[in-house]
């Protein structure tokens, strides 16, 4: 038997199991260099051509041209849908306001180079500051690159242009200004009751309103603030709970509380809780309170128990934020 054989067999083993280890934590194997700069690599790949028109949109090609070099975490068309759907608007309506954008887009790149080596090498959560002034945290979670505790995560990972590297990731990052602050209230026609029964990431939400028979109640003139938990926020409580949505929905009574333990009276905007003196305690319609603060990234209620995602929808009868857990009664 050749030892020398058996040697070089090892080797490439222990290559292989190398090559599939930088796979699982990076979420791909490196990419090989293209020519072109970060827009004109994104402008080449289809699977961009929302960003590509989104940074156009914003007069930001010049600049993501320039020599760099820079680092763009770079949301694919799926992940721009996926925003469109939260917002229950158009691509067209969301490249209107150019300033919000703007700063949307510049909260997707760092000054410098920064490759998946880098961040594994780095102290982790690893925080930078993005061309936009807010702070984005990177960590590793899963076996993958996430970004702002698992609001996006690397899939691709160390495409070169000749001015920086792209990182593609499955959702659009929000700055800490859109997310908590005075995001640009995204208006809506209806009530809240028609806001969420017109986006289908609701269905189970709005299900669960018209089984408790709190339709008109949500639907009157009074103005609201409604904590609005997505479907999947409904299917992580159901998998929790180990029940099906028509045996939560069949307690009417425990479904009422769950639910009104969503709304407050009054209209409170991202803004309003902001400037609020925090933690804010505020009473639902359920009669109990909640606890609603700011980890310096999103909007949190009840400790870390949900997150807003996305604020300030507006409806004709009060205002929405999309959260990520539904909140249980205390």
């Amino acid at each position: 038997m050749c030892m020398g054989c058996i040697g070089e067999t090892k080797m490439r083993k222990w290559i292989v199991m190398l090559t599939l280890l930088t796979v699982m934590v990076i979420g791909t194997v490196p990419v090989a260099a293209q020519t072109g700069t970060i827009p004109e690599v994104a402008s080449a790949n289809s699977s961009f051509s929302t960003l590509v028109a989104a940074v156009q949109a914003a007069g930001l090609i010049d600049d993501l041209s320039a020599r760099g070099p820079f680092t763009v975490f770079a949301p694919t068309n799926g992940a721009f849908g996926t925003l469109l759907n939260e917002l229950g608007v158009t691509a067209n309506d969301l490249f209107a306001d150019t300033d919000l954008l703007t700063e949307v887009l510049l909260y997707h790149v760092v000054a410098g180079e920064v490759r998946a080596a880098d961040i594994l090498g780095a102290s982790l959560p690893l925080t930078v500051t993005t061309l936009g002034g807010a702070e984005l945290v990177v960590n590793v979670a899963g076996g993958r690159v996430s970004l702002n505790n698992g609001r996006a995560t690397v899939e691709i990972a160390d495409i070169d242009a000749s001015n920086g590297v792209i990182h593609v990731i499955d959702n659009v990052l929000l700055p800490p200004t859109t997310t908590a602050g005075d995001a640009p209230a995204v208006a809506s026609t209806g009530t809240i009751v028609d806001v969420l029964a017109g986006n289908p990431n609701f269905s189970t939400l709005v299900a669960a309103v018209t089984a408790a028979g709190l339709a008109d109640e949500l639907s009157a003139r009074g103005s609201f603030t409604v904590f609005a938990p997505t479907n999947g926020a409904f299917a992580t409580l159901l998998g929790n709970l180990g029940v099906t949505a028509d045996q939560l929905l069949a307690d009417r009574a425990l479904l009422t509380s769950v639910l009104l333990y969503h709304v407050l009276p009054g209209e409170y905007r991202a803004a309003d809780i902001l400037a609020a003196n925090l933690p804010l305690t505020l009473e639902t319609l359920n009669g109990a309170d909640v606890v609603i603060n700011f980890n310096g990234q999103r909007v949190t209620i009840n400790g870390s128990t949900a997150s807003v995602e996305i604020p300030n929808v507006v409806a004709s009868n009060g205002v929405i934020h999309i959260i990520d857990n539904v909140l249980l009664p205390q």
